[in-house]
Order: C-alpha cells, then sequence, then structure tokens
C-alpha cells in the first residue's frame, strides 16, 4: 500500500471538504452485481482518521465502479447512527459506540436507541493513545494528574478509551481539569490552540499535523505491554484494547515507534 506523504494527505482531505461528492468515472462493466450506482456513508467528522479513510475509499469506489459516494461526518456517536436507523445512510463507519448502541449503554441507554440491530461487514485494529504537547512537560500517564484533558460532548467512544487509559495507572476524571469540546476534531485542535494539554486520539488523525509542525510539539504517552498491572486496570474498565507498537503517524516513525493501545476501527457497519 502505497503511503501518503504529509501534503498529499492534506490535499485529499482539502478535495474532499470542498467536493463531499465527487463526479464518478464510469466503469460499469466492473461493478459488482448489487453495487448501487450512488450511496451514503455515516463517518466521523472532517479531520479525523476514519474520515479521511472513508474518503479515500469512496474515492476508489467512484473511479473503479462509477459509484458516487457521499459522507455524513459527524462528532458524535449518537449523530454518526441516526443516518442508518433511519435509512438515510446504506453504512456507517463506527467506532465504540458500536458496542454502546447494540448493549443500550451510555448514550443510547432508553428505551427508543437500545439495543440496536446492526451487523459489522468488516474493521480492522488501529492504534489509539494519548497525545500531549511537548511543552506541557506531561511524559507519563502520572503526569496527567491536575492537567487540562480535553474531552468530546456526546462521544462514548472516545471518552471511554481515555478513562480507561488514565485509568491504566488508577487516575480518573476527578484526578484532571477535564475540558470539554464540542467534537473529537476540536478536542485535537485544542491541543494546538492552547486550550488543552492532553487529548486522546488516533495517531494518523490529520488534525494533529498542525500541532506536531506548530512550537508546541507533539508527545505520545506510551503503553508498556510488559506492565501487567497497568493492563488488568484497563480490562476491569473496558476490555476492548490490546497493545500495539505503532510506527506509522503523527509524530511517529519507525526508527521512533510508541508502544500505545490498539482497538477496532473502523468498524463499517449496517
Amino acid at each position: 500500500m502505497t503511503k501518503l506523504n504529509r501534503r498529499q494527505t492534506m490535499a485529499l482531505m482539502g478535495a474532499a471538504g470542498l467536493a463531499p461528492m465527487a463526479p464518478a468515472i464510469l466503469r460499469a462493466q466492473d461493478k459488482p452485481a448489487g453495487l448501487p450506482d450512488t450511496m451514503i456513508w455515516s463517518t466521523y467528522d472532517v479531520g479525523s482518521t476514519g474520515y479521511v479513510e472513508a474518503t479515500a475509499i469512496a474515492d476508489a469506489m467512484i473511479k473503479n465502479y462509477g459509484t458516487r459516494v457521499r459522507l455524513l461526518p459527524s462528532g458524535s456517536g449518537v449523530g454518526r447512527i441516526i443516518p442508518l436507523k433511519q435509512g438515510q445512510a446504506n453504512t456507517a463507519w463506527l467506532a465504540n459506540e458500536l458496542y454502546f448502541a447494540t448493549r443500550g449503554i451510555f448514550d443510547f441507554a432508553t428505551p427508543e436507541w437500545g439495543p440496536q440491530n446492526m451487523r459489522t461487514i468488516c474493521g480492522r485494529p488501529a492504534s489509539f493513545g494519548i497525545a500531549v504537547t511537548q511543552e506541557s512537560g506531561i511524559e507519563t500517564i502520572e503526569d496527567l494528574r491536575g492537567k487540562r484533558v480535553a474531552y468530546a460532548a456526546a462521544n462514548p467512544s472516545v471518552a471511554i478509551k481515555v478513562d480507561t487509559m488514565i485509568g491504566s495507572k488508577g487516575l480518573t476524571r476527578d484526578d484532571v481539569e477535564v475540558i470539554e469540546f464540542p467534537s473529537y476534531a476540536d478536542t485535537l485542535r485544542a491541543l494546538t490552540q492552547g486550550q488543552a494539554d492532553a487529548a486522546g486520539g488516533a495517531l494518523t488523525a490529520a488534525a494533529l499535523t498542525e500541532l506536531e509542525a506548530s512550537p508546541r510539539g507533539i508527545r505520545w504517552l506510551s503503553f508498556d505491554p510488559n506492565d501487567k498491572q497497568m493492563w488488568e486496570n484497563m480490562n476491569k474498565i473496558a476490555p476492548l484494547f490490546s497493545p500495539y507498537r505503532e510506527t506509522i503517524g503523527v509524530g511517529v516513525t519507525g526508527k521512533d515507534p510508541v508502544d500505545v493501545v490498539a482497538y477496532k476501527y473502523p468498524m463499517v457497519t449496517v
């Protein structure tokens, strides 16, 4: 698979933002049976890894099969599932809100919402970590005590990840200063804008490239795969994650990898 450099990635995002419904290049003779001419996908908000990935795959669908794809970005788990529930979207590209909706917990713990009958078509392991600014001086999970940690409103998928990761060292939201933002992408931008010291995010989130290039700098907190107590603590909170050594991402290279956590994302759901 060809790797995109930062300029190519940002160009792809810009094109997606300007033209969410790209023109089709018709190749009807190659189209699999049953594949529609148009599709609507519900995704994470603009600037997220899921949005960029969905954009790239939508572009491939258009070029190879002539299927036009429109993306519906949303910054909340409920907002991503509503179009699927109401029949307005063919698929939803989901994270942990899928588990919550099928079990009727967190934001879906209401009679009209849960549990939902949904099915996953495919998913892949994805890395996730806690990003901090280098200027903050934060180097470990324990250093987050008393620091400003960004949370996205109405987004239990990201919130449970952050809660689990800080909980790996016995911290809770009471031990940090919780700063709430409207969306996941806003939590990442908050680091660049000096509004927060730490935020949970995918290591390939395009919104973090600005932080890497800024004077504040970026650092990922490490989760030692050999720290048994750390992983026992995480599994008690949310047994969704496994150790993962990431070599590709914002501020991460093969020569400078980081140990973080892995989960399934995006999960393409119907």
